[in-house]
């Protein structure tokens, strides 16, 4: 590989381990390694065989990250023939960007009430779901959401 080449390995590596141990992200690793395999803290400390909760933490890690790997690799497949959709309709996604942006102008006015725009839901999980399709999911799902610094 020539130098440049080189370089931005480099530099993509170094982003992102610089990217991994920011104080946004370094703290969420410990509870996602905990929510992912489905091991406490209580745990570890029991008497489960050291070796057994390595497999664990690994396999389910190797799954999650898979789903996270997936996302990436659909969106970054998608993302040429989005640019390509939006450019050939791009008068008709102005004009529309413009009515939505009206609408809700004069929704947030109040004069009228879009009764969805006032909803909301959540899933909130009371335990870890579905062993390893549970940690792929995770993983997946994450990605879409972001970390929340």
């Amino acid at each position: 590989m020539n130098q440049v080449g080189d370089v931005s390995i480099l530099i993509a590596f170094s982003a992102g381990l610089l990217s991994f141990i920011s104080p946004c992200v370094l703290p969420l690793v410990p509870s996602y390694i905990t929510y992912i395999t489905g091991v406490s803290f209580s745990d570890l400390s029991g008497s489960e065989s050291a070796r057994r909760l390595r497999w664990l933490t690994v396999s389910h890690s190797v799954v999650f990250i898979s789903g996270f790997s997936l996302i990436f690799v659909l969106m970054g497949a998608s993302a040429s023939y989005l640019g390509q959709l939006l450019v050939e309709y791009q008068t008709w996604i102005i004009r529309a960007g413009g009515m939505l942006i009206i609408l809700l102008g004069i929704h947030f006015t109040g004069l009228i009430r879009i009764p969805f725009l006032q909803m909301e839901k959540r899933f909130e999980l009371k335990k870890k779901p579905l062993g390893y399709v549970g940690s792929f999911l995770v993983g997946s799902f994450l990605q879409q959401g972001g970390h929340r610094a």
